[in-house]
């Protein structure tokens, strides 16, 4: 990564991001599955809110407006989501690990791009 943050922020921030991923991925999977929808849309909301904050810390300002933007897509779901929105979050998970290892160039557009395709989701029922 290349940022204007102490290092130590930075590596406090890597550490904390696979951890946040991670916990995601596992939402993400039981919210395609049978259980409690709820819980884990709770619990990838609030890795999302967190990791966009932790992200604002060390500048990784597109990771901040990528997890914003997918909070936003899944703001009005209450118990479970969409295939739509599950593909959206799964996305964003992915390219979130890109932004973090390579910011900027190609990663930067494929954002902006998922960025807006959660703007159109976030008026979706699931």
């Amino acid at each position: 990564m290349d940022h204007a943050a102490p290092q130590p922020l930075i590596e406090l921030f890597d550490a904390e991001c696979r951890g946040h991923l991670e916990a995601m991925r596992a939402q993400l999977a039981a919210l395609g599955g049978a259980g409690d929808h709820a819980a884990a849309l709770g619990g990838l909301r609030e890795r999302l809110h967190t990791l966009a904050g932790a992200a604002r810390a060390v500048e990784l300002l597109d990771v901040e407006y990528l997890c914003r933007a997918v909070e936003g897509a899944l703001g009005d779901c209450v118990d479970g989501v969409d295939g739509g929105r599950r593909e959206l979050a799964g996305a964003a998970i992915a390219l979130i690990a890109q932004l973090v290892a390579a910011p900027g160039g190609r990663t930067r557009n494929q954002m902006l791009l998922l960025v807006s395709r959660c703007g159109a989701a976030s008026g979706a029922r699931p």
